[in-house]
């Protein structure tokens, strides 16, 4: 049977830091982020997409003391299109609870509605 890519990989990973003598942990941590970014850079599609769903994240985190790299798959649910992003899950009593955070664009149109855009209307006369 053949070996899963996965385990490939970690294996050429692993020896490539022993190879080079690196053996802090902050430095794999930075090493195994460089790798994620080149692999990620590599998958990406040449297709539009407009908007992006998942019923759950993956948070990547560097710690600020430690320089190591933790990555955490939480339960939060995530969705991204033009306005901007949107984060949820369950607050502590069980309650769904959301997070927004709007994009330049979507500032802009709520400002427009609100009547504090710009003075220049959208259709010549």
């Amino acid at each position: 049977m053949k070996n899963d890519i996965a385990e490939i990989l970690a294996g050429q990973f692993s020896d490539y830091i022993k190879e080079n003598g690196i053996v802090s942990a902050a430095e794999v941590s930075a090493l195994m982020r460089k790798l994620f970014d080149k692999i990620h850079e590599n998958m990406i599609i040449d297709t539009e997409i407009s908007q992006i769903t998942s019923p759950n994240i993956v948070a990547e985190v560097i710690d600020e003391k430690t320089g190591l790299l933790f990555r955490r798959y939480l339960e939060i649910e995530y969705n991204e299109n033009s306005n901007g992003l949107m984060i949820s899950g369950e607050n502590i009593k069980g309650e769904k609870s959301e997070i927004v955070f709007l994009s330049e664009t979507a500032v802009s149109r709520i400002s427009e509605l609100k009547g504090s855009g710009s003075d220049n209307p959208h259709c010549s006369e």
